[in-house]
């Protein structure tokens, strides 16, 4: 049973980052008007909530976190504390953190 759910998981994490890379640009929806960021970034969130609960799952059933070291990781951390401090020190934290609808990709 624990074989059968590693890879489920693996294979979610899979199809869900070919989906993510592949259907995005072509996702379009009548409901609204706006025709890139709404749609597009909805599914990009959902398709991020998928591909980390998958981690997670397989982090747990392999009792073991395995998190690859690269050379992007500094920067990576540099830039995530300069949007915090952005964030800090922000006129609105809540449209910082969560946008407004004509700009629903975040701050």
């Amino acid at each position: 049973m624990e074989r059968l759910l590693l890879k489920l998981a693996n294979n979610t994490i899979s199809i869900s980052f070919y989906l993510l890379f592949f259907l995005t640009p072509l996702l379009l929806t009548p409901f609204n008007y706006e025709l890139f960021e709404y749609n597009k970034m909805m599914f990009t969130y959902a398709a991020t909530i998928v591909i980390a609960s998958s981690w997670i799952i397989k982090m747990i059933l392999e009792k073991e976190i395995k998190i690859r070291r690269s050379p992007f990781d500094l920067p990576l951390l540099l830039f995530l504390l300069s949007q915090v401090i952005s964030t800090v020190f922000s006129i609105d934290r809540h449209v910082s953190l969560f946008g407004y609808y004509s700009r629903f990709n975040g701050g």
